[in-house]
């Protein structure tokens, strides 16, 4: 879920043909959901702050992420050298996301971590739970974890 593009106000304002259970409901689940999102990232800012060494980052970024995008597979790349995959290879360079759904599974999802250097990391998450593909919302909620390691 994409925080940054949730519009609640308008949401809950905007006059609709819906009874207002229907609405409010909507409005609850939405509520519900960016709470979640908001205290995963949060813990996560607040224990990274805490942590110095290279494992214990990875191993803490690698737990949030399985957490917040349910997906089976997540690797945290410090550097260029740690994967021959073409996918990673083009982040480290141009540090664009890239996103490969298919049709059956598989689908996979690579963000850059950006400092005032660089490309400091990169995040690979793979293989989601549920089958359902890789979206923009994902990339942004990547990229909002990316931003605390950054600083």
């Amino acid at each position: 879920m994409d925080v940054r593009k949730t519009n609640l106000a308008a949401e809950v304002a905007t006059p609709s043909t819906t009874d207002t259970s229907t609405r409010s409901e909507s409005a609850t689940a939405t509520n519900a959901a960016l709470a979640n999102a908001l205290s995963l990232i949060g813990a996560f800012s607040n224990k990274l702050f805490l942590l110095s060494d290279q494992e214990s980052i990875r191993e803490h970024a690698v737990s949030t992420v399985k957490g917040l995008l349910g997906v089976e597979s997540v690797h945290f790349f410090f550097h260029s050298s740690e994967s021959s995959e073409d996918s990673i290879q083009k982040v480290f360079e141009t540090g664009n996301a890239r996103v490969r759904n298919r049709v059956e599974g598989g689908a996979e999802i690579a963000v850059a971590i950006r400092g005032a250097s660089g490309v400091l990391a990169v995040i690979r998450a793979a293989d989601r739970t549920d089958w359902t593909p890789f979206t923009a919302n994902d990339v942004a909620v990547l990229e909002s974890l990316g931003v605390q390691r950054g600083l």
